[in-house]
């Protein structure tokens, strides 16, 4: 992974770019709804390089077909080899690098066409909740189920026939269903599962919106009309993690964009995620981190200085 791209953009100050199609304007894009077109559509414009970006109510669905893609995505380095599919959740800051001749497809999906989809079964939230790589390479039956979805939603989404929405609709909802059907058992098994998945979709929504707040979870709780106990029950079970586990991690997600990704200081993070004191901030980061703010983002650009471009 070209880690410089990181470590330039850092040090310059500028603000993660935020798109709904990478390098595109929002105004020429449906945002309430789905965009899909392939791999090498986009990616030889920009030399198989896609910087550091967010889509902030966008998630994404990959399915690389043949070559291989390098992506980072908050922290985390996967490789997905074709035949392989994985998925971008909406406001995840990440890059990519592909082998030139990559090619596959590219879902571009809104969170509000994601919730309509999900109306009859709040479980699919979860097929694009996480950052997840799936090889299918020892599938080929779904390979082959995976290649034939993706091949009827792009036919549909350039052909004004009749139908079109519902069958999009429709085919969209088998690769939601193909990619929840992979996931850990846990995410799927049975409608306490399903209530507990919407219960947290819900919540996740709300700490997206009001984590710079420093709200106590009991509000994000009568917020959802449930008991705090109840939240941290649904948290537990889903994502594995209690409910102010779940806010401080997207407190420390957002520290650490700003850490890697912005030329901010510390005191100017600190101010981000709302928080008045530097110094509480650092040591609230160095709890959750391991390692002060300041550590944090030096030991990574020097790692990212070592590399050599790839």
């Amino acid at each position: 992974m070209n880690e410089s791209i990181v470590s330039e953009a850092a040090r310059s100050g500028a603000k993660i770019p935020q798109f709904v199609l990478y390098g595109e304007d929002a105004a020429d894009v449906e945002m309430d709804f789905l965009h899909l077109e392939t791999i090498r559509a986009r990616s030889p414009l920009h030399d198989w390089v896609i910087r550091p970006h967010a889509h902030p109510d966008h998630a994404q669905v990959f399915l690389v077909t043949s070559g291989r893609v390098e992506v980072r995505a908050e922290g985390q380095t996967v490789v997905a080899a074709a035949p392989a599919l994985f998925t971008v959740p909406a406001a995840t800051v990440h890059d990519m690098r592909f082998d030139p001749g990559s090619d596959g497809f590219v879902l571009t999906l809104s969170r509000a066409y994601a919730r309509f989809l999900a109306g009859a079964d709040p479980a699919l939230n979860a097929a694009t909740a996480n950052f997840l790589t799936l090889g299918l390479e020892q599938d080929p039956d779904g390979l082959a189920e995976a290649i034939a979805d993706f091949q009827r939603l792009s036919r549909d989404f350039v052909w004004p026939a009749p139908g079109r929405r519902a069958a999009i609709a429709a085919n969209t909802t088998r690769i939601l269903v193909f990619i929840l059907r992979r996931l850990d058992p846990m995410l799927r098994d049975g409608r306490q599962q399903g209530r507990d998945t919407e219960l947290v979709t819900a919540f996740r929504e709300r700490v997206e919106r009001d984590f710079r707040k420093g709200l106590p979870v009991g509000v994000f709780a009568r917020a959802l009309s449930v008991t705090e106990a109840r939240l941290n029950t649904a948290c537990r079970r889903t994502a594995g993690r209690s409910a102010s586990r779940i806010v401080h991690d997207r407190i420390m997600l957002e520290a650490k964009r700003n850490l890697l990704y912005t030329g901010m200081t510390v005191a100017e993070v600190a101010h981000a995620v709302g928080f008045s004191d530097p110094a509480y901030f650092s040591r609230f980061f160095a709890r959750f981190a391991g390692e002060p703010p300041g550590r944090f983002r030096a030991s990574r650009r020097d790692d990212s200085d070592g590399k050599d471009g790839r």
